[in-house]
């Protein structure tokens, strides 16, 4: 992890401290940098990142059988198929709306989508693993939502961090 923070420091001229947003497959965690081996972690995945719910998505929605995604890793593919769907299709609530904190969770948001799945399977009358014609608008609707609870928890790490003081008013950085 302190590699992968440090990494923006390669290549541009970011003093400490700074505010790190690492996300990854295996990764979701938000820290506080405030020197090369020292690290505030304000926030983490709390069960499975959100590369590996993209994934599983995928995998649950057969994106390998899409004539436009058979090549693609499962996140690839979500982001391919989310610039055809409509985001707005669907009706998903980010994961831990109410909680008053920077963790992540995305076990959730897979849970929400696989029984949207199911229910759009029975009502197109097709069998798992076929392709759903609304695969576009559930990969947008999932897309959309997991960028949205990103976005809530980084921000609630922001204002943390300036209530506290602790990331330089005329310079933070993220």
């Amino acid at each position: 992890m302190e590699a992968h923070a440090l990494t923006i420091r390669l290549t541009n001229k970011v003093e400490f401290p700074f505010l790190v947003l690492l996300i990854s497959g295996g990764h979701c965690l938000l820290a506080l940098v405030q020197g090369v081996s020292d690290f505030l972690l304000l926030g983490k995945s709390l069960d499975i990142a959100p590369g590996d719910m993209l994934d599983k998505v995928a995998r649950r929605l057969s994106l390998i059988k899409h004539p436009e995604c058979s090549t693609m890793s499962g996140g690839k593919a979500i982001e391919h198929l989310a610039k055809q769907g409509n985001r707005f299709h669907f009706d998903i609530k980010p994961p831990l709306h109410h909680a008053k904190n920077c963790d992540f969770s995305f076990t959730g948001l897979q849970h929400v989508t696989d029984k949207i799945i199911m229910k759009k399977e029975k009502e197109e009358g097709i069998e798992k693993g076929q392709i759903l014609s609304s695969a576009a608008d559930i990969a947008a609707t999932v897309q959309h939502t997991m960028a949205c609870h990103l976005v809530k928890r980084t921000h609630r790490a922001i204002l943390f961090c300036k209530q506290r003081d602790l990331l330089p008013q005329n310079n933070a950085v993220l």
